[in-house]
């Protein structure tokens, strides 16, 4: 297999605080000639005493399906915002609340409402809050919820692709959902007549918030290591990256042996605060949803962007570069995800 010698883009957005999680009841809207989404920005993490659910065993039709396209690997699809065609949105599990770009919030004559302090690969700042009476993606109606405003030109340069906005996880954590990208769909499930995938065809694993994303468990090793020690690692899923698994760099320096090749690929992540540099290299093994895979890109980040472990256990971030090879059911409700492999066409 070749590698390509240039280095992955990767795009992010970090933490939003203040700002409303929105509620809303998904529905199919009648005008679905849209076409291709992405994810990023950050939600603090859930509590409260978690009800076990009774999974059905009659199955029934999804409530609504979104079809995205991939360009640069990346999930995007075709928006309309208070009924007005707007472009391209990002689909982000990485992403907490829905983002606008300035340039479209001033041509919707949109005034801002409120503020929040964004903090983002690239810097922090105070960006204006947004009402939108409604947020359509590929004939999905996602309701009424307030938006980041954020000028991403710098996010659509890097992917050269003009992003008019970012939906974010707060738009999917209270669903039953499917991640497919060899089909292309997310697919919103009806979660009083939600079938889990039999257990010979996708294994379950815990599913949280970590760091303000959704999160699974999982296991980072390495043959030249004489103990043959794994470590744990909290693995946040972010389909805003369209990297493998990116890294914290005072955490691979504490442990050297992880590392299978020099650092020797200079790259860049975007976020809404600008542009941050990162270091490509190669990790000899990642455990996670129940695969070893071997032999594995990584994007080490010099800056911090978050805690870089939770109770001993490193917290990595995978990308496209990985989930994409993965069909992915999330109920972070319940705290479980299905995860089912198969590899995507290269």
């Amino acid at each position: 297999m070749t590698r390509d010698p240039q280095p992955r883009s990767a795009i992010f957005i970090m933490y939003i605080l203040s700002i409303p999680v929105p509620s809303f009841s998904i529905r199919v809207h009648p005008c679905s000639s849209l076409l291709p989404l992405l994810l990023l920005v950050l939600l603090a993490g859930c509590s409260g005493v978690r009800q076990e659910t009774t999974y059905t065993t009659v199955d029934a039709p999804p409530l609504a399906v979104v079809k995205f396209g991939l360009p640069r690997n990346l999930p995007v699809a075709h928006a309309s915002v208070n009924g007005k065609y707007i472009g391209f949105f990002l689909l982000d599990t990485g992403s907490s609340v829905t983002v606008l770009d300035a340039g479209k919030a001033v041509e919707l004559g949109l005034t801002p409402h409120d503020s929040a302090r964004l903090r983002a690969i690239g810097g922090a700042m105070d960006s204006p809050v947004v009402h939108l009476d409604q947020v359509v993606i590929r004939g999905v109606d996602f309701g009424a919820q307030d938006a980041v405003v954020v000028d991403l030109g710098q996010v659509s340069r890097s992917i050269h692709l003009p992003i008019a906005g970012i939906l974010g996880f707060g738009n999917l954590r209270d669903q039953v959902f499917t991640l497919d990208f060899t089909a292309g769909t997310i697919t919103i499930e009806d979660r009083v007549h939600f079938v889990p995938p039999p257990a010979d065809v996708a294994s379950e694993h815990r599913l949280m918030m970590v760091g303000g994303l959704p999160a699974v468990p999982g296991s980072i090793g390495s043959p030249g290591d004489p103990r043959g020690k794994r470590y744990d690692a909290w693995l946040q899923i972010d389909t805003g990256s369209n990297a493998g698994l990116s890294l914290p760099y005072d955490w691979l320096r504490q442990n050297p042996r992880l590392v299978a090749q020099q650092h020797n690929r200079m790259g860049q992540v975007t976020g809404a605060g600008g542009a941050a540099t990162t270091v490509g290299s190669r990790i000899s093994d990642l455990e996670v949803f129940g695969r070893r895979l071997a032999d594995q890109d990584i994007s080490i980040e010099l800056q911090k962007t978050g805690p870089a472990t939770r109770g001993g256990a490193v917290i990595g971030r995978l990308g496209n570069g990985v989930l994409r090879d993965f069909v992915l059911t999330f109920d972070l409700g319940q705290g479980k995800l299905w995860a089912k492999w198969r590899p995507m066409p290269r």
